[in-house]
C-alpha cells in the first residue's frame, strides 16, 4: 500500500513538473512572438525618425541657401535697378534712337562711366542696348546676339521687369545674364520702353559658397531654361555644369534617381525659385542610409534574441522563486497568527495597567526608526519589528499586584520583574523561527543563572545581538519617558543622559537616539507636548524678501512694499539687538551726553574722503553695491592698500574669490603691503576669530551674500542669513572700533539684494554706476550718518584702477559734434556737482502700426509724456515717426532738469535743424507745456558761464530773463 501511494505521489509530481515546463515552454514562445511584433514596430518608429532627422536635416540646409539665394537676388536686382534707372542712361538711350549723330560724343564720356560702374561691381560685361536689342555702349565685343539673348529681351518687353537666363559656361568660368528695360524719363503713365541694361554676372564664386558639402549630402542647383536644363554641382573642390533632361517629379523628400549621377539612387529634397527658374536639391545616397538602418536593426533584433532568452530564464526563476515564497507565506502567516493572539493576550491581561497599553508598538516604532538611522539590513529591521511586537510577552507572568504598585519594589518583587525575558524566552524559543526569541531574551540586557532565585548579571556588549542592543535602548528609553505606577515620566533630557550614563547601552544606538528631536520621539511614542507655559513660546513671523518688512501672518502680497509672492516665514527670535553707541534705559540730556572720541583716518583717495565726510569712521557700518564686473572689488583693495600703506592693519574677507585671484589683483594695482591680510572664507565665525586675533582698522568683507553665520538657518544669501552676518559682524566691529565695509549683490532692477533693512542697519549706502563697456564710474552717496548725502564722484577705469576725474563738468561731452541735429546740452545737477551732459534724439519714419519710443539713460515713461505734451501744445503729429532717445556717455539721469534739453533735442531732430554750438539746457516741462524752475538754478548758471556756453534756455527767472512756454522755445530756435 504505502508502494502504491509513492508511486502515486510520483506520478503526481510528474504531471506538476510536466504541466510546468510546458507552462514555460508556452510562455517563452508567447514572449517571443510578442518581443518579435514590438521588435517590428520599434524598427518602424527607428526608420521613421531617421528619415525625418535627414528631412529635418535637408530642410534647414536648403532653407538657408534658399535665403541666401534670395538676399543675393535682391542685392543683384537693386544694383541693376540703380543703373537702369539712371537718368543719363535713360536720356541717351531715347536721344540715341532719335539722332545717333548728336549722341556720338556722348557715348566716349558714357563707355567710361558704364565700364567703372561693371568694373566696382564685379560684373563680367555691361551692355547698353536700344529697343530693337541694338548695342549702343558695351565695356567689352562679344560678339552678334544669340538666340538667348533675344529670347530674353522679348521676355523683358514682355513682363516690363528684369529678365535672368540660366547659368551657362563661357571660357571655363560661369556665368547668368540679366536684362532689365529702361524707361523713357517723361512720359505717360506707362512710360515707353526705350531699351536695355544688360550684364553678365560671374558666379563661380556664388556658386562655391553655395554647394559647399555638407556632410555626407551632395548639394545641387538646376537651372531651368526654355530649350535645357543646366545642372551645377560640387566635383572634388570646383563646380561643374552638366546638362540633365528629367527634372524632379516632386521636391518632397523621398527615395529618387540621382540628379547629378544617373542610375544611383539617393534620399533627396528639392525646392524651387520661381524668378530665377532654379531648383535647389540635395541629395544623400541610399546605401549609406540603408548602413544606418541595417545598424539599427541588429541592434534592436539582437536585443529582441538575448531579451527572449532573458525572459525566459526570469520566468523560469519567478516560477521557482514562487513555490518558495508561497511555502514562506504559509509559514508567515502562521506567525502572523500566533504573533497576534499573544498580543490580544497581552492587551487583555494589561487591560487596567493603561501605562502598558500599546507598549509593544510604540517600542517597535522607535526601534525601526534606529535602524534606519544605523542603517541596518532589511532582515534586521524584521527581526526587529517582530521582537518589538513581543516585547512584553513576558510581563504575563509578573503578579498584577508587582505591575501596579506605588512606590519602591523589594528585592523579591525586582527578581521577579527581571524574570519576565526568561519567561517570555520560553514561550517563545520554541514557536518563533531564527534568533527573534533569543533577542527578546538578550533585549533586557541581563543573563538569568536561576530561574528559581532570579540570580542574574549584566550581559556584555560583544555578546548581544545588534537588534538586542537597538531594542535595549529603545525599551528602557520607552520606559523611561513614559508613565509608571510606581513614578512620573522622566523628561526627554534626563533620559538622554541616564543612557550615555550606563555601559551597557550600545554608543552606536545612544548616539542614533540623541540625533532624533524631542517633538519626533514625542510623534512616536504619542507623548503630548508640554503645557502651555512649560516653556518659551516659538512663533513664526513672516518676513518680505523685497524689503524686509514683517508680518504675523502669511498674505500674497506685502503690505510695505506691495511686492507679491516674497514673504517667507522665519522663526522669531528673543533675543534683542542692541543699539550702536551708548545705550540708555531712561531719558537724559542731549547737551550731557558725551562726544565721540572716533577721528576718521583717510582711506587714501582725497574725494572720496570728501564725499563721505572726512574719511573713513572707526566702528562705521559701510555699504557698497554695484552691478557684477563694475569695480567693486577693484576700487575696495586700491583703498585697502592704501590703508594698509600708511601703516594701519586691514583684513580683506573674500567668499567669492580664491586668495590667488585676490594677490594677483592687488598685485597689479601695486597695492601689495605686509599690513595688508586676506581670507577666503564662507563663514563669520573665521572672520571675526581673525578680526579678535589680528586687530584690523579697516575690515573689508566681499561680499555679505556669500558669507554665513552659525546663529541663523537658510542658505548664504537669504534673508536670515544676511541680516544675521551683518549684525555679528557690526556688533564685532563697533565692539573693537574697526572701520567695517560691506559688498552688497543687487538685482536686475539695480538696488541692492536682500531685505530694506540692511541699508538701514548700516551708517553710509554707496552706490557704484556706470556701464561697464565704458571707461568711466559714477559713485553716489544715498545714505551718509557722517557726512552729506547725494555727492557724486566720477572716475575712469584704467590699468592701474580707479583714477578720480576732478574736473568732469565737460567730461561727458568729449567726441561730441555739434553741427549735426537731434543733440543738445544738459547742464545737470547730481548731488552738489554740476555735470554738462549730452542729450541725442533721432525722429526717424516707421513703417510700423505702433511707432517705437526708445530711452537710454532715463525713464521711458518720462519720454512718452514730453511727446504727449509737444503733440497737444504745439501740434505736432508724432504718429508716424520712431523715436529714440538717450542721455550720452552711459550715465543715468533722473532729475527734472533734463525735460528741456530732452525736448529740445526731439524738434531739433524733428525739423531736422541743429542747435547752436554753444547751447545749453535745463529746466522742467509740466503737462502745460510750461517751463518750470528747477533746483540748484545759480549753480548751474555759473557753471555754464565759467564753461562758455552761449545761449542759456532755462524757465524764467524774477527778472524776467529765460523763456516761460515751450512755443517761445519753438518760436526762437525753429522759427516756426
Amino acid at each position: 500500500m504505502q508502494k502504491d501511494m509513492a508511486q502515486e505521489k510520483k506520478g503526481s509530481q510528474t504531471l506538476a513538473y510536466k504541466t510546468l515546463y510546458c507552462f514555460l515552454g508556452g510562455a517563452v514562445i508567447l514572449v517571443g512572438l510578442i518581443a518579435g511584433l514590438l521588435c517590428n514596430a520599434e524598427m518602424t518608429k527607428k526608420e521613421h525618425a531617421i528619415l525625418s532627422e535627414h528631412r529635418d536635416t535637408a530642410h534647414a540646409w536648403i532653407s538657408a541657401r534658399i535665403e541666401s539665394i534670395h538676399a543675393w537676388e535682391a542685392k543683384l536686382l537693386e544694383t541693376v535697378r540703380f543703373v537702369s534707372q539712371a537718368e543719363m542712361f535713360r536720356i541717351f538711350t531715347k536721344d540715341y534712337q532719335s539722332d545717333q549723330d548728336s549722341v556720338r560724343e556722348e557715348i566716349d564720356y558714357l563707355r567710361p562711366l558704364l565700364n567703372d560702374t561693371a568694373s566696382r561691381r564685379e560684373w563680367a560685361n555691361a551692355r547698353i542696348l536700344d529697343a530693337k536689342g541694338q548695342v549702343i555702349i558695351a565695356t567689352k565685343d562679344d560678339g552678334p546676339m544669340t538666340d538667348a539673348v533675344t529670347d530674353l529681351i522679348q521676355r523683358a518687353r514682355a513682363e516690363r521687369a528684369a529678365a535672368i537666363s540660366p547659368i551657362y559656361a563661357d571660357k571655363g568660368q560661369y556665368y547668368i545674364d540679366l536684362f532689365d528695360p529702361l524707361y523713357e524719363v517723361l512720359g505717360p503713365s506707362t512710360p515707353e520702353i526705350v531699351g536695355y541694361l544688360h550684364i553678365a554676372v560671374p558666379m563661380d564664386k556664388f556658386l562655391g559658397d553655395l554647394l559647399t558639402e555638407y556632410k555626407n549630402y551632395s548639394p545641387a542647383i538646376l537651372s531651368i531654361g526654355p530649350k535645357k536644363k543646366i545642372l551645377a554641382r560640387l566635383k572634388g573642390s570646383s563646380v561643374e555644369l552638366q546638362a540633365v533632361s528629367d527634372l524632379p517629379t516632386s521636391v518632397t523628400f523621398a527615395k529618387r534617381a540621382s540628379l547629378a549621377n544617373p542610375g544611383t539612387d539617393v534620399w533627396s529634397l528639392a525646392a524651387r525659385i520661381p524668378s530665377l527658374s532654379w531648383i535647389v536639391a540635395l541629395e544623400y545616397p541610399n546605401e549609406m542610409l540603408e548602413h544606418e538602418l541595417a545598424a539599427v536593426a541588429r541592434t534592436i533584433y539582437g536585443l529582441w534574441g538575448f531579451g527572449s532568452l532573458a525572459v525566459a530564464l526570469v520566468l523560469a526563476l519567478l516560477v521557482g522563486s514562487w513555490v518558495v515564497r508561497h511555502k514562506a507565506q504559509e509559514e508567515q502567516r502562521c506567525i502572523g497568527g500566533l504573533v497576534h493572539a499573544i498580543e490580544c493576550a497581552l492587551d487583555g491581561a494589561d487591560e487596567k495597567l493603561r501605562y502598558l497599553q500599546g507598549r509593544s508598538e510604540k517600542v517597535a516604532k522607535l526601534s525601526l526608526r534606529l535602524a534606519s538611522v544605523l542603517k541596518l539590513s532589511s532582515q534586521s529591521h524584521e527581526n526587529i519589528k517582530l521582537a518589538a511586537r513581543l516585547s512584553q510577552v513576558g510581563k504575563i507572568f509578573v503578579p498584577r499586584d508587582i505591575m501596579i504598585k506605588r512606590g519602591l519594589l523589594t528585592d523579591d518583587e525586582r527578581r521577579q520583574v527581571q524574570l519576565a525575558p526568561y519567561h517570555a524566552y520560553n514561550v517563545l524559543k520554541g514557536v518563533l523561527p531564527g534568533r527573534v526569541a533569543r533577542i527578546v531574551y538578550q533585549m533586557g540586557g541581563k543573563v538569568i543563572d536561576d530561574p528559581t532565585t532570579g540570580a542574574n548579571h549584566e550581559l556584555q556588549r560583544k555578546d548581544m545581538l545588534p537588534e538586542a542592543r537597538v531594542l535595549l535602548v529603545a525599551n528602557d528609553f520607552c520606559a523611561m519617558v513614559s508613565q509608571r505606577g510606581n513614578r512620573p515620566p522622566l523628561p526627554m533630557e534626563d533620559a538622554r543622559k541616564k543612557l550615555e550614563g550606563r555601559e551597557i547601552y550600545d554608543k552606536d544606538v545612544v548616539a542614533a537616539i540623541n540625533t532624533l528631536s524631542d517633538n519626533e520621539i514625542r510623534e512616536i511614542l504619542e507623548i503630548p507636548a508640554p503645557a502651555w507655559g512649560s516653556m518659551a513660546k516659538k512663533r513664526d513671523i513672516f518676513v518680505c524678501k523685497a524689503c524686509g518688512a514683517e508680518t504675523l501672518q502669511w498674505r500674497g502680497q506685502c503690505p510695505a512694499c506691495q511686492a507679491w509672492n516674497t514673504l517667507e516665514a522665519q522663526e522669531r527670535s528673543q533675543r534683542a539687538e542692541a543699539p550702536r553707541g551708548q545705550v540708555s534705559d531712561r531719558p537724559v540730556q542731549l547737551i550731557s551726553v558725551q562726544d565721540s572720541s572716533e577721528v576718521p583716518y583717510s582711506s587714501g583717495i582725497e574725494a572720496l574722503d570728501r564725499v563721505l565726510g572726512q574719511g573713513l569712521v572707526p566702528g562705521g557700518a559701510y555699504l557698497i553695491g554695484g552691478e557684477p564686473g563694475i569695480g567693486k572689488s577693484t576700487l575696495l583693495l586700491q583703498i585697502a592698500g592704501s590703508v594698509a600703506k600708511k601703516g594701519r592693519t586691514v583684513l580683506y574677507a573674500s567668499g567669492e574669490e580664491a586668495l590667488t585671484q585676490i594677490r594677483a589683483r592687488a598685485e597689479r594695482l601695486g597695492m601689495l603691503d605686509p599690513n595688508l591680510l586676506a581670507i577666503a572664507t564662507s563663514r563669520t565665525d573665521d572672520i571675526v576669530a581673525g578680526v579678535e586675533t589680528h586687530g584690523p582698522k579697516l575690515l573689508i568683507v566681499d561680499s555679505v551674500q556669500t558669507v554665513a553665520s552659525a546663529n541663523a538657518e537658510g542658505q548664504p544669501g537669504s534673508i536670515s542669513q544676511v541680516r544675521a552676518a551683518t549684525r555679528e559682524l557690526m556688533d564685532e566691529s563697533r565692539r573693537l572700533g574697526v572701520t567695517l565695509i560691506l559688498v552688497g549683490h543687487v538685482t536686475k532692477d539695480g538696488t541692492l539684494a536682500g531685505p530694506r533693512l540692511l541699508e538701514h542697519m548700516v551708517d553710509t549706502v554707496i552706490s557704484l554706476e556706470g556701464d561697464r563697456r565704458q571707461m568711466f564710474r559714477l559713485l553716489r552717496i544715498f545714505k551718509n550718518r557722517f557726512g552729506p548725502n547725494e555727492e557724486l564722484l566720477v572716475f575712469r577705469m584704467e590699468k592701474q584702477g580707479l583714477q578720480v576725474i576732478d574736473d568732469p563738468s565737460t567730461f561727458f561731452l568729449t567726441a561730441r559734434d555739434p553741427s549735426l541735429s537731434g543733440t543738445a546740452v544738459v547742464m545737470a545737477v547730481d548731488g552738489q556737482r554740476p555735470l554738462a551732459v549730452e542729450v541725442q534724439a533721432l525722429v526717424a519714419r516707421t513703417y510700423l502700426s505702433i511707432p517705437r519710443r526708445t530711452a537710454l539713460g532715463f525713464d521711458v515713461n518720462r519720454l512718452n509724456l514730453l511727446l504727449a505734451v509737444l503733440e497737444k501744445r504745439l501740434s505736432l503729429n508724432f504718429s508716424q515717426v520712431d523715436i529714440y532717445a538717450r542721455v550720452g556717455g552711459g550715465i543715468r539721469l533722473s532729475e527734472p532738469g533734463l525735460d528741456l534739453a530732452l525736448v529740445t533735442a526731439i524738434l531739433s531732430s524733428y525739423y531736422d535743424l541743429p542747435l547752436p554750438e554753444k547751447s545749453v539746457f535745463w529746466g522742467e516741462v509740466d503737462l502745460n507745456g510750461q517751463i518750470r524752475p528747477v533746483s540748484a538754478h545759480p549753480l548751474r548758471l555759473s557753471q555754464a558761464k565759467r564753461l562758455g556756453f552761449t545761449p542759456c534756455m532755462y524757465p524764467k527767472t524774477e527778472n524776467g530773463d529765460g523763456i516761460a512756454i515751450l512755443q517761445d522755445l519753438q518760436r526762437e530756435l525753429f522759427h516756426q
